[in-house]
């Protein structure tokens, strides 16, 4: 009996071999190459040990092959694409959106039921009408209207940066914290100062999101939603969830008893929706309350590095600000949407570390791409994955991309280089509609400190930065130590 046990064993055994071996061959098959492949894990397991970020795998793949348009790999047992051409990513992204309008990452429509309507997740054609609803939001003229309560942070920013002028000052918190008192008055019309209260709501709550990104669980969350189903498991905490919901009801409930209005965006949202609708109002809020504060602290902090490092960089900026606001007693919307210098150390920014190092979409319809000469069919289901990072590092396109260099996008050096090579928001219908608040979050900020202050190397401040293993995020490892000195 257990000759017959161990037969039977060692049969399905080799058939599960041969089953896996036939899949980690899907894009050889097809004339493509792939890197050397992990048993059941794909090209994965780094990630599922949460070794590295997924940015440097995409990365290893990008430089492996110099020569090739697409490589093949497994995200665990699936056969996913990752573009090297330019054009590729274009049809992608744009003249082929129709057969990739969905983006990989979902979360269960029944356990997280606010967040499943986010137009980065929404699948179908359901994302339409959320972005509209989203973008509306973000206009050029929207901006102007609540720039006053952005503005309004800014006095709380400078008691802060005075309070640590003798010591080292941690960049990536400093922009949290601004951040998220910028979301708090700008987007809710609530005083929440997270510079003075440690224990202030927005940034307990913040603190607890920010854990779970570092959290095993949220590799499962990500590259594996039929085990996060499964096991019930959320991107976003109940703690979180429940927090943000009970805060919209307030809100809603004051202002609707009190008959008061104010000019931020929470008011617009409730404008929009005539009915105040609980689950529409949590939408919005969802996205600003996790969104908001997160990507643009990241971007900030980044960029507050590289002036520290870049001293030269920065006295040109400083002297940008200083004839902008020569007759200016502070600073409008209008003065940090024209000014060049600043535009182009904010892009390089993104150039250098952006936010998100890859973005993985899925074939919606079966098409076929012309790859090297060989047609080759992407099928239903199939993901495609843009590895901004590597392409925003390809010395083809920004030589010495290790140099911060903000004259990369002067109109004479963005011409010169290829379309679909900067890409930091994404590009075409699906593009981030949240990029215009983030940005003048980050212009505010950077502006506010730099026309004011300088942003000083600490002894602690590392030479080069280096990344966390979080799944889809590029965030630093450690705390960007830098020091900030008044200037006369």
């Amino acid at each position: 009996m257990f000759h017959i046990t161990l037969l039977v064993l060692l049969v399905v055994l080799s058939v599960v071999y041969m089953r896996l071996k036939h899949n980690y061959n899907y894009w050889t098959r097809r004339g493509l190459p792939q890197p050397p492949t992990v048993l059941g894990f794909g090209n994965m397991l780094p990630i599922l040990l949460m070794k590295i970020n997924i940015g440097i795998i995409f990365d290893n793949m990008y430089r492996n092959y110099p020569e090739r348009d697409a490589v093949g790999f497994y995200n665990f047992l699936s056969p996913h694409l990752l573009l090297r051409s330019p054009d590729l990513i274009r049809k992608v992204l744009v003249s082929d959106f129709s057969s990739f309008h969905d983006n990989e990452f979902t979360v269960s429509r029944t356990l997280e039921p606010h967040l499943y309507e986010h137009p980065f997740i929404l699948r179908g054609e359901e994302w339409k009408s959320n972005r509209v609803k989203l973008s509306a939001s973000m206009t050029s003229v929207r901006m102007k209207e609540i720039f006053p309560l952005i503005k309004e942070i800014v006095p709380r920013l400078y008691s802060y940066l005075d309070n640590h002028l003798d010591a080292d000052l941690d960049a990536a918190l400093t922009a949290k914290l601004f951040n998220l008192d910028i979301i708090s008055n700008a987007v809710f019309g609530i005083s929440n100062s997270c510079f003075a209260n440690s224990e202030a709501p927005f940034r307990k709550i913040n603190e607890i999101m920010l854990k779970r990104l570092y959290h095993w669980k949220f590799v499962i969350i990500f590259f594996m939603p039929r085990v996060r189903n499964l096991f019930g498991l959320r991107f976003v905490p109940p703690t979180v969830t429940d927090f943000v919901e009970n805060m919209v009801k307030e809100i809603m409930k004051y202002r609707l008893e009190h008959n008061m209005t104010r000019n931020d965006l929470f008011q617009y949202f409730m404008k929009k929706d005539t009915g105040s609708n609980l689950d529409e109002m949590m939408f919005y809020s969802m996205t600003f309350f996790l969104e908001g504060a997160l990507a643009s602290s990241v971007m900030a902090s980044m960029a507050m590095f590289e002036l520290a490092v870049n001293p030269q960089i920065q006295d040109t900026l400083h002297s940008e600000l200083s004839l902008a606001l020569q007759d200016k007693k502070e600073l409008e919307y209008d003065i940090i949407s024209d000014l060049p210098y600043l535009d182009k150390v904010i892009k390089e920014t993104l150039r250098k570390y952006p936010t998100i190092p890859g973005y993985w979409k899925e074939c919606t319809k079966t098409t076929t791409f012309e790859i090297e000469g060989r047609r080759v069919e992407i099928e239903l289901g199939t993901s495609i994955v843009i590895p901004v990072q590597s392409i925003h590092h390809d010395p083809q396109y920004y030589p010495d991309p290790e140099v911060f260099d903000p004259e990369r996008f002067s109109e004479e050096n963005k011409a010169q280089r290829p379309s679909y090579t900067y890409v930091p928001f994404g590009e075409g219908p699906r593009m981030c509609p949240g990029m215009r608040f983030g940005l003048t979050q980050v212009k505010v900020l950077i502006s506010s400190i730099v026309s004011k202050y300088r942003i000083l190397r600490s002894s602690r401040t590392p030479d080069k930065l280096t990344f966390a293993t979080v799944p889809f995020l590029t965030m630093p490892k450690e705390p960007i130590w830098i020091k900030i000195e008044k200037r006369e």
